[in-house]
């Protein structure tokens, strides 16, 4: 089936919404994940300079005031000195089994003033996180990580509310689309309606003119065609009851049989000479003047045969005409029975008068001749 106007619209206008909205919730999912993560990094950095400040400045007692704060901030606290040393650390009791972390990239970049940051997989609890390291103070870098499993879950909530939002504007966008599409096709459905009422032969349909400028030059175009094809039908119509007329007058059978053998007009006066009209070359009797039909349909050329019919026999001069291969042939029957008659008697008519002339004449001849003879001797 062909697809309608308003579904054409509606496809290339939804994907084009849906297109865009994609790309329009990529680009707010991007700016808005460099976004929260830029403000979660600066809350840990918040979190790390308190927790700095919140630091016991003996070493005796660092590790357990860093196990204290990571249980009560529930993040990962982690107390470097400055030659890579870990000496604090709130994920594990002890910190003699850690190795040196004078590669971390958070830990450099905190030794060159800066704040580090970085997200990894930790080699030393094997999980991952989102890392702040600050710049050393006391000998000693304060580095603070969130799990990014926390990380993730924050951001899919945003992803979801990202993809929630977009799914609904689509949904919206494509309502819409379907309603503007509706409207736009709207004339063009009564339009259809209209011609269509033209093309059953209802000549006095008309398309109201939209608003639209374009809708409105079709629509004055559409019904300037309904009247000329008005117009037209009314000329055929008027030359078909003229050619009726002038068909049903002639003395001569008229039968039109088109290039599938069906029979497209028979005039009266075929009928009378058939006594029927076929319906089709195959119903068409006497089988002469069918064979003569499909002889000329055959050959295309013109053909003649006069034959015997009825009870009293009539005698029907045919002639078949082509009128092309797909076009038919025009058969046209004479009634020649008086004609034919009339010549018959005037033939008969000469034969006796010949016949009943012929005596006498001798006689008249045989006479004069006697005469002749016997005026040279009986002057």
């Amino acid at each position: 089936m062909r697809r309608t106007l308003t579904g054409r619209l509606l496809t290339a206008y939804a994907l084009t919404v849906v297109a865009l909205l994609a790309i329009l919730a990529v680009v707010l999912d991007r700016t808005l994940s460099a976004e929260f993560l830029g403000n979660l990094t600066a809350s840990i950095e918040d979190q790390a300079r308190a927790v700095r400040a919140s630091l016991p400045e003996e070493s005796d007692s660092l590790q357990a005031g860093v196990r204290a704060l990571g249980r009560e901030l529930h993040q990962r606290i982690t107390v470097i000195r400055t030659d890579g040393v870990v000496i604090g650390e709130s994920d594990l009791p002890d910190v003699s089994s850690i190795e040196n972390h004078s590669d971390r990239p958070e830990f450099q970049a905190a030794l060159d003033g800066r704040i580090g940051v970085a997200s990894r997989i930790s080699e030393t609890v094997g999980r991952p996180f989102r890392y702040v390291a600050l710049p050393p103070q006391d000998d000693r870098v304060v580095r603070v990580g969130l799990p990014l499993s926390i990380v993730e879950e924050r951001l899919g909530g945003i992803r979801l509310v990202v993809v929630a939002g977009t799914a609904i504007a689509a949904l919206v966008g494509v309502g819409a689309v379907w309603l503007v599409a509706r409207g736009l096709t709207r004339p063009l459905r009564r339009m259809t309606a209209e011609v269509a009422r033209v093309s059953r032969g209802d000549l006095e349909a008309h398309v109201t003119p939209d608003e639209t400028e374009e809708l409105a030059l079709l629509a004055a175009t559409v019904n300037d065609m309904a009247s000329e094809l008005g117009a037209r039908i009314e000329q055929a119509r008027r030359e078909r009851a003229e050619l009726d007329q002038v068909l049903s007058a002639m003395e001569e059978g008229v039968l039109l049989v088109n290039a599938e053998g069906e029979v497209r007009y028979a005039n009266p006066s075929l009928e009378q000479m058939l006594g029927t009209v076929p319906e089709t070359l195959r119903t068409l009797n006497p089988p002469a003047l069918r064979a003569l039909v499909e002889e000329c349909s055959t050959s295309g050329r013109p053909g003649q045969r006069d034959l015997e019919t009825g009870v009293p026999v009539r005698v029907l001069q045919s002639a078949a005409l082509p009128l092309g291969r797909s076009e038919g042939v025009l058969l046209v029957l004479r009634d020649v029975t008086a004609s034919r008659r009339v010549e018959a008697m005037r033939r008969d008519f000469v034969a006796d008068a010949s016949h009943e002339l012929k005596t006498p004449a001798a006689s008249i001849q045989a006479a004069a001749e006697t005469m002749e003879s016997a005026l040279r001797d009986d002057p």
